[in-house]
């Protein structure tokens, strides 16, 4: 019997909040997260991926823990319903999760659209997830993508371009205005040259436009992405597999940051290249920012799997400290960012 059961999905999250650090730290671990349950009673479980599949005793974590009667009074009830912690927990065998890869752009594009390659000028290109305004800048206009396609070789400030290796100066189409990796979201906001103002698409690259909003993830929820090699739009919709998890990517550049929290996962809907996308849902609100997915290997059956941040921890958040922000040579603080509108 799988431990960690629950009849709700309140339960579930509560659980995961309470045993998730114990158990993604082992080396074997690679995701936790709260999903549907086949059972008519117990309606959602933790999965747990691990790259071996083996069973996870999960007294022996507890015993690793100096805490360990603090751990069993915190988590109490919310175990599962047997209540018994020398339960073996059965995994999920998945794939190491990774970036996605960037691509190189095959074209300069001369109009602003979500969907549209992104990046600086000495890497390969991510995705403009999306085009917005904010409340506090309300005359600028700013994009988002992800903090590993935005940020190498570049600070606040430096060029962003439509191009890959491109130094033109017609490529740039705006600056690095802000950029953050915290255990939440890997994210980057580019500040708009105010003469793309005319030139925004319509559409984004996928043919169809976001209604501006943004919305909480729901397990089930049908979402879909515009990337720069995901451009089927709606017809390649799919469900949200778990929007509550905790996930471990084992790469250099994440360093003490390795270990996201709140994450959407979503199977077999995005490709290299896809860094920055935004998913949205049959409404156009957007639901989340995508950055990693499960590595692609040869000869296996096992499902891809994409990786979102939750959108409601990048806007309308209050940060843990002030953000220092700079626009037009002045400095401003600000405590959180207010979404106008995405176009």
């Amino acid at each position: 019997m799988n431990v960690l059961e629950y009849k709700t999905e309140e339960e579930a999250n509560h659980s995961l909040q309470q045993i998730g650090n114990l158990i993604i730290v082992e080396d074997n671990v690679r995701y936790l997260a709260v999903v549907k349950n086949n059972h008519p009673s117990f309606q959602y479980k933790i999965e747990i991926g691990t790259s071996d599949g083996k069973e996870i005793e999960f007294i022996k974590v507890l015993e690793k823990n100096k805490n360990l009667k603090e751990v069993n009074d915190e988590i109490g009830g919310y175990l599962a319903h047997t209540g018994n912690i020398n339960s073996i927990i059965t995994t999920t065998k998945v794939k190491e999760f990774s970036i996605h890869e960037r691509k190189a752009s095959l074209k300069e594009e001369k109009n602003l659209s979500a969907g549209m390659p992104i990046g600086t000028k000495n890497s390969s290109s991510g995705t403009l997830g999306g085009i917005f305004f904010l409340e506090d800048f309300p005359d600028h206009l700013f994009g988002i993508s992800n903090w590993h396609v935005l940020t190498e070789e570049v600070g606040l400030g430096g060029p962003i371009t439509n191009g890959v290796g491109n130094s033109n100066k017609e490529a740039q189409i705006g600056t690095l205005f802000w950029e953050s990796l915290d255990h939440d979201k890997e994210v980057a906001f580019v500040l708009f040259n105010k003469d793309y103002f005319k030139s925004i698409s319509n559409t984004n690259a996928c043919g169809y436009k976001l209604n501006g909003k943004i919305c909480f993830p729901e397990i089930g929820m049908e979402v879909v992405t515009c990337g720069i090699t995901s451009t089927k739009g709606y017809s390649s919709s799919r469900e949200i597999y778990s929007s509550n998890s905790i996930i471990k990517i084992n790469e250099g550049q994440y360093k003490s940051h390795n270990i996201f929290y709140n994450q959407i996962l979503i199977k077999n809907l995005s490709n290299s290249g896809d860094s920055g996308s935004l998913i949205s849902n049959k409404k156009g609100e957007v639901v989340g920012l995508i950055f990693a997915e499960t590595k692609e290997i040869e000869n296996t059956h096992l499902d891809n799997i994409t990786v979102a941040n939750n959108i409601q921890h990048i806007f309308n958040k209050t940060f843990s400290f002030p953000q220092r922000i700079e626009i037009e040579n002045e400095y401003k603080y600000i405590s959180q960012f207010n979404l106008n509108k995405f176009i």
